[in-house]
């Protein structure tokens, strides 16, 4: 898609979980390579900011419409 490369190896990737994990970081110079598996991650950190975002609004909301005595979290 992206054939484009550098001249050195200078973007850095992850290629798995688990090299995330020991910090095995490889570097590429195909753009390409890069993009694809720099936008898996970012989809994962902007799932985990939606998910906890709508459960602290959902909970707030919750705890303005019952009894004190029903509310969650305090």
């Amino acid at each position: 898609m992206l054939p484009y490369e550098l001249k050195h190896r200078i973007l850095p990737t992850v290629t798995s979980f688990t090299s995330l994990i020991m910090l095995r970081i490889k570097f590429t110079q195909n753009i390409g390579a890069f993009v694809g598996r720099a936008i898996p991650g970012v989809g994962w950190v902007i799932l985990a900011t939606d998910v906890s975002l709508i459960t602290y609004r959902t909970v707030g909301a919750y705890n303005r419409m019952v009894k004190p005595e029903d509310r969650l979290y305090g």
